[in-house]
């Protein structure tokens, strides 16, 4: 079966009271299954929100009762019609299931079997569960469902805010550094504000291939007048002589290294400046030859992820369902640039390159501000 053919709906009170025959059929032969009509429309917390029937087409092929104890969100049942079982559509709408718990909060996700049910036992340990404790001729489970979140970007110059937002809420953060460079793009260029106005800091690359692992900077001069035009503009900031000192230790030692070589050192120093722990690891270092959202994909599970978190934007260009496919949960930042103390200016000038922020309110208030921004969107609330 394709799995990218089913489909999913909230199996609520009325749903339930539709296609009851359908869910009978799906565990009426299965004797140890066997409820009672008001055993299903039991209502317990969350019950309605987190349950979920899956179909291939019009014809509905299994479902799954859940409901909130506690903190945690529990399996009452989950059944597959008998022609679709060892499929892949029970693995399916378990991830289904896990999905939309995180989505309501929720970052465990338990459920119990009968001892002697060795086939759903097997079926539980295969995707994710572990053994809490047997008693009363059953098994209980328990599965962290949090996930890993992985962030996928190029190796911009100096990048600003919303890309270290990004980097801090991914587990690990995967530089995709073997891809062409945009015409345009922010590999080697980045904003600082100068009299008051955006001013654009461009490394002179040869562009050789186009690929960004390949390029090198023009000549080394680009470095010294970098960092004249930074000690001009950021002299009297706050952070200047904690954060300055860095900065000029890269872009001297680093000036005649590959152009890739010059940004992770950047982001390096801005991410250890705000105290992010997330994993980062380049793209080249697996080597797929895949391109689009497929690349994303085997990207994310090659570390080990199971949501990919996108920039502002990308919902314009990315397939949901080649994500829902994979079991990827795929979510997008919703970070905007939020206003702080400038140097110079009149008017808060967005989109500068995080030096900005951390010239001017320093490390602490900058972390901060990430940390208030409104978290991950799913792809399904993006409106």
């Amino acid at each position: 079966m394709n799995m990218g053919e089913l489909t999913f709906a909230k199996l609520d009170r009325e749903t339930l009271g539709h296609w009851l025959p359908a869910l009978r059929g799906a565990d009426g032969d299965l004797d140890w299954m066997e409820w009672p009509d008001e055993a299903y429309f039991m209502s317990l917390p969350a019950k309605w929100e987190l349950s979920r029937a899956v179909f291939s087409g019009d014809r509905l092929v299994g479902y799954a009762l859940c409901s909130a104890k506690g903190p945690t969100a529990w399996l009452h049942r989950i059944a597959i019609t008998a022609d679709c079982r060892a499929s892949g559509v029970g693995a399916t709408l378990m991830r289904e299931v896990e999905r939309v718990s995180r989505s309501k909060g929720f970052r465990k996700l338990g459920l119990k079997s009968p001892v002697n049910n060795k086939g759903a036992i097997s079926f539980y340990e295969r995707n994710g569960f572990a053994i809490t404790a047997i008693a009363d001729g059953h098994v209980n489970f328990l599965k962290d469902i949090q996930g890993r979140v992985v962030g996928i970007h190029q190796p911009n110059f100096a990048p600003w805010l919303g890309y270290f937002y990004k980097m801090a809420k991914s587990d690990t953060f995967v530089i995709l550094d073997d891809v062409l460079a945009p015409s345009r793009g922010y590999f080697n260029r980045t904003k600082v504000l100068v009299q008051g106005k955006g001013h654009w800091l461009t490394i002179p690359v040869h562009r050789g291939d186009g690929r960004i692992d390949r390029m090198h900077p023009s000549g080394e001069e680009w470095a010294s007048k970098h960092l004249k035009t930074l000690q001009h503009t950021y002299k009297g900031t706050p952070y200047f002589d904690q954060i300055m000192p860095d900065i000029e230790g890269v872009l001297q030692a680093s000036a005649g290294h590959s152009l890739v070589h010059i940004n992770l050192r950047l982001i390096e120093v801005v991410a250890s400046k705000l105290q992010i722990q997330s994993t980062v690891v380049t793209a080249s270092e697996f080597a797929l030859q895949s391109t689009g959202d497929r690349r994303l994909v085997e990207l994310v599970k090659a570390v080990g992820g199971s949501a990919y978190l996108s920039g502002n934007g990308g919902d314009n260009y990315q397939h949901v369902s080649t994500f829902d496919e994979a079991g990827i949960e795929l979510l997008y930042t919703g970070f905007e640039s939020v206003s702080y103390p400038q140097a110079s200016g009149d008017e808060f000038v967005p989109g500068l390159s995080a030096l900005d922020a951390l010239f001017n309110i320093g490390p602490r208030a900058v972390r901060e501000l990430l940390d208030q921004a409104p978290a991950p969107i799913p792809a399904g609330n993006v409106a």
